[in-house]
């Protein structure tokens, strides 16, 4: 019996040291393959961030060429987003090109980005990419760009812009030439946000210490119909670094240098308040016309903002109100909104008074503007802009003054001569004068914009300009029914 029981023992011996190797076997089985299971999933999950970071660079390089093409005055312009290059942004880099094809209908923009980053798995391994492409259709539109008026425009082809001393901030064109004097600059807005764009339409003139933007703030772009000219040397294009110009994109081709169209026929038509619509509440003095015809027939001047006197017009339909020129000389407020149409002149014509508009509106004249007074944006009636010019919101107040003469502003002749300056939008069919010590924000649009020092017994003096808020939107009174559709940019289709 214990013989038997010994060698059952001496049996069981023998088969424990395989029956552990065995099972020692599947446990480093289980945990090599849970060692490799989570190691895939974590590489698979890098792998899963690292695509999503390509895809995002990818849209924003495709969103950064779209905003380029529908800023453009000209979007069907084929040469608007050159190849990008390879562009360094957080977490890769970034590439986008842009094809127009004009002869679908309508045209097409195809933009293609592509967002390059590490790939997570080991530097031998090939970079992960993800590429967008969209295309984006250029339709007739159904309002009036805002780009077009948001600039310094100079419609004169045979007399330079003349930039004597100061500096233009934001996008300027000129149909002619600009002429750069005495360290006059062309400066980028301040705001990241707006595209900043010159276009010369014949040469720029400049000495060594005249700029176009700077190399630590460049112009978004830069376009010259021909050449060049920096002092003694000789003249070429496209412009660089050796003109003192300054862009991300310098280039010749210019486009369709066009002023913004404006109708005047049709607004003195149908202005309200206006020559063929009167005031519902309250009157306008010396009313808006004095015969049925758009001829200038007010014979005498509109003082807007009277010193000792108040005013109200407005006009009312289906109980609301679509137009208003309105000034309280007890307060300085002067309110507008919609389409105003006067034959004739206008003034602002009280040396330095301080006035302070409210609303969006514009004022259409078959004459000229006179202009020397402190109008500011928005406020009660207090708020002095003279020392603060780019405070204010086009889109709450904007006040456009369009001529159909000339235009000056300027400080007046009363002595000592009073700040005086414009916070809004000046247009003239004819030249704008701006002169003195005079302080102005807004796009100025003009035949021809003179900029002229104060006169020496006055003290001298150049005015100031200054940068402004970009315009988003416009009133309607800018819509010219005559004139040719805006182009829209619109995405059709967007695939990754």
């Amino acid at each position: 019996m214990t013989r038997n029981i010994r060698r059952l023992l001496r049996d069981e011996r023998g088969i424990a040291l395989p029956t552990a190797l065995i099972v020692l076997s599947i446990l480093i089985i289980i945990a090599t393959s849970l060692i490799v299971l989570a190691t895939g999933n974590g590489r698979s999950a890098e792998l899963s961030d690292s695509g999503n970071t390509a895809f995002a660079l990818a849209e924003s390089g495709s969103a950064e060429a779209l905003a380029i093409i529908r800023s453009a005055w000209n979007p069907l312009d084929r040469n608007l987003v050159p190849n990008s290059g390879v562009i360094a942004r957080e977490g890769g880099n970034v590439s986008y090109s842009a094809t127009l094809d004009r002869t679908a209908t309508p045209p097409v923009w195809t933009i293609t980005s592509t967002g390059t980053v590490d790939n997570p798995t080991g530097p031998s391994a090939s970079d992960l990419t993800r590429t967008v492409v969209t295309r984006a259709e250029v339709v007739p539109g159904t309002t009036s760009r805002a780009n077009e008026w948001d600039r310094v425009y100079h419609d004169h082809p045979t007399r330079c812009l003349v930039i004597d001393t100061i500096t233009l901030y934001g996008s300027v064109t000129s149909r002619g030439d600009i002429c750069l004097e005495n360290r006059g600059k062309i400066a980028r807005r301040d705001d990241p946000d707006a595209y900043t764009w010159v276009r010369v339409g014949d040469d720029l003139f400049a000495g060594p210490d005249e700029f176009v933007g700077t190399g630590g703030d460049p112009l978004d772009r830069f376009d010259i119909g021909d050449r060049c000219r920096k002092g003694t040397n000789a003249p070429h294009r496209p412009c660089d670094q050796t003109d003192n110009v300054w862009a991300h994109q310098s280039g010749t081709d210019i486009g369709v240098i066009e002023k913004p169209v404006v109708d005047l026929d049709h607004w003195y038509v149908n202005a309200k308040p206006g020559p063929n619509q009167n005031c519902t509440v309250g009157s306008f003095p010396g009313g808006f016309d004095n015969n049925g015809f758009r001829d200038g027939s007010r014979t005498a001047s509109a003082e807007m903002t009277p010193r000792f006197s108040s005013y109200t017009c407005q006009v009312w339909e289906s109980g609301d109100k679509v137009g208003e020129i309105s000034w309280n000389h007890s307060t300085g407020v002067l309110t507008v909104g919609g389409t105003i149409y006067i034959d004739g002149d206008v003034r602002f014509d009280d040396d330095g008074q301080l006035v302070n508009y409210q609303g969006r509106g514009i004022i259409y004249l078959t004459g000229d503007v006179e202009f020397d007074e402190l109008v500011c944006a928005g406020g009660n009636g207090s708020r002095n802009c003279f020392n603060d010019m780019t405070n204010w919101d086009p889109e709450t107040n904007m006040l456009i003054l369009l001529s159909g003469g000339w235009s000056e502003y300027d400080q007046g002749g009363a002595e000592p001569l009073r700040p005086a300056a414009f916070q809004g939008v000046v247009y003239a069919t004819e030249h704008c004068l701006i002169r003195q010590d005079f302080h102005v924000s807004g796009p100025v649009i003009c035949d021809e914009v003179r900029i002229e020092e104060n006169d020496e017994d006055q003290g001298g003096g150049w005015p100031s300009f200054f940068d402004w808020p970009e315009l988003e939107t416009l009133v309607d009174g800018v819509i010219s029914p005559s004139a040719p559709s805006p182009l829209e940019v619109v995405v059709v289709e967007e695939v990754s």
